[in-house]
């Protein structure tokens, strides 16, 4: 289990890393992934291997997102303990945060990380030829 507190791993790599490794492992080619030094990379290593499916691979061409509004109300106990529930899945860790001071911590990462990678004109090109548009 990851220590809460190098989540910071995660703000801008680590997502995409861990889609890399089920998709690899779907198309038989597992391997690990090896967190380092925060910031710099998430090395991963790989090779050939029987394919392994997985419903969390599955789920990565269902993910959305949201440009609403944030209406400010905050998630229910009842809605939290839903997706806790939801993510009890071997392999997963769900981490939940609902305090001020390490929503704002996080907020901090996310932003620096978002402008990090906005910032470098190679991720812009290929954030550009995937992401999907809809006319709406």
């Amino acid at each position: 289990m990851v220590d809460p507190d190098d989540h910071h791993l995660f703000a801008s790599l680590g997502c995409a890393a861990e889609n890399l490794a089920l998709a690899a492992a779907a198309r038989g080619m597992a391997g690990e992934m090896a967190f380092g030094q925060p910031g710099k990379s998430i090395p991963f290593t790989h090779g050939p291997s029987a394919p392994r499916p997985s419903l969390l691979f599955d789920a990565i061409v269902h993910r959305q997102s949201t440009r609403a509004d944030d209406d400010g109300r905050s998630v229910s106990a009842a809605d939290l303990a839903t997706l806790q529930a939801a993510s009890d899945i071997p392999g997963v860790d769900t981490i939940i945060v609902t305090d001020r001071p390490r929503i704002d911590r996080i907020r901090d990462l996310v932003i620096a990380g978002n402008s990090s990678q906005l910032a470098d004109p190679a991720f812009m090109r290929e954030l550009k030829s995937w992401l999907r548009f809809s006319p709406r």
